[in-house]
């Protein structure tokens, strides 16, 4: 009576691991469908409004405030290619645009120190426009201008 007991008791054991490898195997199923069914249609645009704004307001145009900003996941958006591309020539646009403002305030500080008759040096110019020496002399645009004063 005891082994009969034991062996219901292995079978229904048996029953539920198999019922709940079904079950895994649905849900992994269903979750490659949701993955393979793509973005939302319309996320392109999302992304692009998103960008706009972020460029007029200044703000962080990072994926996960993008992702924040929309209402999408951010598996999402760095999932999908076009995003990605989209986003990384937005951030590389803002790059080049401050790297520009940063070459065009160094040329006005040293015209300014040379105005007054003063050295410009890397580090005083740093100082005033608000960058160390080392990140200044890093930027070959701006280093070309301090070899140019010598």
């Amino acid at each position: 009576m005891k082994n009969q007991r034991e062996e219901e008791l292995v079978k229904l054991v048996e029953q539920a691991i198999e019922h709940l490898r079904e079950r895994g195997s649905r849900v992994k199923a269903r979750l490659r469908q949701i993955a393979y069914s793509g973005p939302p249609h319309d996320l392109l645009g999302k992304v692009q409004n998103a960008i706009e704004q972020a460029q007029a307001l200044g703000t962080s145009l990072s994926h996960r405030s993008i992702s924040e900003q929309i209402g999408i996941a951010l598996g999402t958006l760095r999932g999908d290619p076009q995003v990605r591309a989209i986003i990384q020539r937005a951030q590389n646009e803002r790059r080049q645009q401050r790297e520009n403002e940063l070459v065009n305030r160094v040329k006005y500080t040293i015209a300014q120190l040379v105005l007054r008759g003063e050295k410009a040096s890397l580090d005083k110019v740093g100082q005033i426009v608000g960058s160390n020496y080392i990140s200044l002399y890093r930027r070959p645009h701006i280093r070309e201008l301090f070899r140019s004063l010598l």
